[in-house]
């Protein structure tokens, strides 16, 4: 009671003020009480969901959400949440602090200022902890100390992660503007670098300018290339990938030849990141001369990046290089694309496969048409290499190659299923085959696996037989009959129903979109999201409207359907239009450009007119709280630089289960 007392106190002589005519004094403690009560209550919902939500994916954003609905309240609640923050009670400080963020009053910056005064006083972690954090939410109103008060006081927190690969002092700089970009280039210009603590915080401030990329900021970043550190000068290769311009690569090339490895490595994926180009002959020459294989390595991505069908001419003349991990390197770059001369390449990946290297290959040849790809895959799925066989049997299955069916069942009936009666090493390899069978909905292993159900011992594998019999004997009562398999669209059972959407995607009767947008009001969420998904495939007015409808109607626009927007964005995404530019327009209005997927599919249909869109939410966006808004700034701003100069971004498009942003 003492500490709140205190706390109170403090925040009263904060707030002081000139003395003013008061209303009345039970009107106003009635509005005290009232706002306390929404200070409470904001509290408890954040206990409760603390203890209800166990999956930290869900729990952020609903408790973002929490943070902002208190954030936007009357700005009188400002004293009371600055009294919860002052006490520094590890239940109430964070969200109060985060709070006052969004509110970004000057009382809420004051408040703020005083807490990071008494958290550097302290010696303890959890001061750390808190001054980390104060940095964060006084970044987040604009305010450019936050620059300076970072790597100052007892706790320096500057390389602190905000979020995923991206510092408190990067955060900063992103939030501060023009005033903090100065402050990092006053403090660039007069580095100490025998100081090792300096040399640290200029890596920092470097980064941090290439975080922004600032025009102003180049001229000082190449005068970098010339110090005497070569971390210094790694630091700058890695913040100019942000940059373009001819300059900038011309002096990205020269650092190719830097005298330290690690320097020139990062200036190989730097002009990676740049893909600069008209300078295939450049990169090719480089090749020639370039002895260290670390550098080589995103030179022969860059070349396919650049020119896919004579980067696979010059690819060849390296197949004899004898480091494994420059090989990967090299099959990596060539299964970039789809052309049939790239086998040759990758062909010679699978025959030095090391466990990595032939799966590799596998995967590029599996976006290869044509029977020579075909054939090669058929045989993988019998190498006594697992992880060929696995590769290979996915990959045929996605694709659906004639005879690939048989060979899959063979092996689970003649070879996997045998090996585990007397033992259950390699259940998890039978388990996996037996989930190909399934997607490929193979009645032909119906009876086998009955027969299985006698012989098996292994209680789970016995469970996963029965479950896929289930799908099996579905294909087998449904044939090609549609009406049947809209039924087991909407099924109770959940392999019946993951049963009908394998069969459905691979249709193409305009009738399946009818149908799935009929199934949606039927499913819980969770089961709805795959058949949103794949409303994209089956463009019509049934799909058009129900994905419309997603996108905008506001009961939609909760945390609570993230993962259903996603779907429901990747789907306007195929089916494509103004209509669908509109709806992704409209729900990424609603959402203030909260979602990096939707930002991303909405790049795809609208192109260049999206540039606007996405640097209007690009800063403000990063308010809303997410552990991933580092990686998704690196993608974005990726975006941004290739729309700019109308070049492909078909880097971003991907389903939303595969554009994770778990990299930068």
């Amino acid at each position: 009671m003492f500490h709140r007392f205190a706390a109170l106190l403090a925040v009263g002589m904060l707030f002081a003020g000139p003395v003013v005519a008061q209303d009345d004094p039970m009107d106003e403690l009635i509005r005290q009480e009232e706002l306390r009560a929404l200070v409470d209550d904001a509290f408890e919902r954040y206990g409760e969901l603390q203890r209800s939500e166990d999956d930290r994916t869900r729990f952020v954003p609903r408790y973002v959400d929490l943070v902002f609905e208190l954030g936007s309240a009357d700005p009188e609640v400002v004293p009371l949440l600055a009294s919860e923050m002052l006490q520094g009670n590890p239940s109430t400080f964070f969200m109060s602090a985060y709070a006052l963020a969004i509110q970004g009053t000057p009382e809420a910056i004051e408040a703020m200022l005083e807490a990071i005064k008494r958290a550097d006083r302290e010696g303890s972690q959890f001061a750390e902890a808190r001054k980390g954090h104060l940095i964060w939410t006084l970044a987040l109103t604009g305010d450019s100390r936050a620059v300076t008060l970072a790597d100052s006081g007892r706790h320096r927190v500057s390389a602190v992660a905000a979020y995923r690969s991206m510092t408190m002092l990067e955060t900063a700089a992103i939030f501060g503007g023009d005033e903090a970009l100065a402050l990092l280039h006053q403090e660039y210009s007069a580095p100490d670098l025998e100081d090792q603590d300096k040399r640290l915080r200029i890596k920092q401030v470097i980064r941090s300018m290439g975080r922004v990329a600032a025009p102003a900021s180049k001229p000082l970043l190449l005068k970098g290339l010339t110090s005497t550190s070569s971390g210094i000068r790694q630091a700058v290769v890695e913040a100019l990938q942000s940059y373009g311009d001819k300059d900038v690569v011309d002096a990205l090339f020269l650092r190719l030849k830097d005298e330290d490895y690690r320097v020139a490595t990062a200036a190989g994926y730097a002009l990676l990141a740049i893909e600069p180009e008209g300078r295939f002959d450049q990169v090719a020459k480089e090749l020639e001369t370039q002895i260290n294989p670390e550098v080589r390595v995103p030179l022969y991505e860059l070349l396919v990046r650049l020119d896919p069908k004579r980067a696979l001419e010059e690819l060849s003349k390296y197949l004899g290089r004898t480091d494994q991990s420059e090989l990967r390197g090299l099959i990596f770059a060539a299964r970039q694309t789809e052309l049939p001369e790239a086998i040759d390449i990758l062909g010679v990946g699978l025959a030095r496969n090391d466990g990595a290297t032939g799966p590799s290959a596998l995967i590029g040849i599996g976006k290869i048409e044509g029977d020579r790809a075909n054939s090669i895959l058929l045989r993988a799925i019998d190498s006594p290499s697992w992880s060929l066989a696995q590769q290979a049997s996915r990959i045929a299955t996605e694709r659906r190659i004639a005879g690939a069916e048989k060979k899959i069942r063979t092996r689970l009936l003649e070879g996997e299923l045998p090996k585990l009666v007397n033992r259950a090493d390699s259940r998890p390899a039978a388990e996996w085959l037996l989930d190909q069978l399934r997607d490929w909905g193979d009645t032909d292993a119906i009876e086998p696996l009955r027969e299985q159900l006698e012989i098996q011992k292994d209680g789970l594998l016995l469970e996963r037989i029965r479950r896929t019999l289930t799908v099996l004997e579905s294909y087998q009562r449904n044939g090609d009959d549609l009406d049947k398999w809209s039924a087991s669209l909407v099924s109770e059972s959940a392999d019946e129903r993951t049963a009908a959407l394998n069969y459905l995607k691979r249709q193409d009767h305009p009738e399946v979109g009818k149908r799935l947008a009929q199934a949606f009001d039927q499913l819980d969420l969770e089961d709805a999201i795959p058949v949103v998904q794949l409303c994209g495939q089956f463009p019509g007015d049934e799909t058009t409207a129900l994905i419309e409808r997603l996108l905008t109607r506001p009961e939609f626009q909760s945390t609570r359907f993230d993962d259903l927007r996603d779907a429901a964005a990747w789907a306007a995404r195929g089916i494509g239009g103004e209509r669908m530019v509109q709806a992704l327009a409209a729900s990424i209005t609603a959402r203030n450009g909260r979602d990096a997927r939707v930002l991303s599919y909405y790049a795809l249909l609208a192109g260049k007119d999206a540039v606007a869109t996405i640097e209007k939410y690009l800063v403000s966006r990063m308010r809303y709280r997410q552990t991933l808004r580092g990686n998704e700034w690196n993608h974005l701003k990726r975006l941004l630089r290739l729309l700019k100069s109308e070049r492909a971004i078909d880097f971003t498009d991907r389903p939303p289960q595969a554009l994770t942003f778990i990299t930068g």
